[in-house]
C-alpha cells in the first residue's frame, strides 16, 4: 500500500468510526426523527427504553390568582441550577398567599408551550411577564444557567420589588 493510500485508508476509517458515533448518538437520542419532531413540544428520551423520563415533574406553589406570578422553565434536576430552583421554591413559600410559581421543567413536555407562547429557548425565569431587572445598579437578567446574568439570590428582592408595588 502506498502512502497515500494508507493515508486515505486512514481518512475513511475515521468518517466511519464518526458517523457510527453520530448514529449511536441520534438513537440513543430518539433518532434524527425523533430529535426533529419534538420541536421542544415532546421529551427526547436520552436514558434508553424502559428507564423513566431525563425530566422532573412540573410544580405549582401558591394560589393562581396571586399578585406575583412566577413562569419559572429551568432544568430542575440539573446541578447548574439546583440554586435557582432553591430559591425559587424558597421565595414561594415565604410569601404563601401573594405568590403563585409554575416551576417546569425545561427538559419535560410542557416546557415547548411555554417557550412558543413567550418566545424564549434557553432555561428563563418570568416575574409578572418580565425577565429583566435593574438590581442594585445593575441588569439582572434570569436566562441561562444562574452565575451568568443573575445569580439566585436576586429573587427574593426582584419578588419583593414586585410585591411592593401598588397593585
Amino acid at each position: 500500500m502506498t502512502q497515500s493510500q494508507t493515508k486515505v485508508a486512514a481518512i475513511v476509517a475515521l468518517v466511519v468510526a464518526a458517523l457510527a458515533v453520530a448514529v449511536f448518538g441520534l438513537q440513543a437520542k430518539g433518532g434524527v426523527t425523533g430529535l426533529l419532531a419534538s420541536g421542544r413540544r415532546a421529551p427526547v428520551t436520552i436514558r434508553g427504553p424502559g428507564l423513566p423520563p431525563a425530566f422532573a415533574d412540573s410544580e405549582e406553589i401558591g394560589p393562581e390568582n396571586a399578585r406575583v406570578k412566577i413562569i419559572a422553565v429551568v432544568p430542575i434536576a440539573n446541578p447548574c441550577h439546583k440554586a435557582t430552583v432553591a430559591a425559587l421554591r424558597d421565595v414561594a413559600k415565604a410569601h404563601p398567599e401573594e405568590v403563585h410559581l409554575s416551576l417546569i421543567d425545561f427538559h419535560g413536555p410542557e416546557a415547548g408551550k411555554w417557550m412558543d407562547e413567550l418566545g424564549f429557548h434557553c432555561a428563563t425565569i418570568y416575574v409578572n411577564g418580565e425577565h429583566t431587572f435593574q438590581l442594585d445598579g445593575r441588569q439582572v437578567v434570569f436566562e441561562q444557567k444562574e452565575g451568568l446574568k443573575y445569580k439566585p439570590e436576586d429573587l427574593k428582592p426582584v419578588v419583593e420589588a414586585a410585591l411592593a408595588k401598588p397593585g
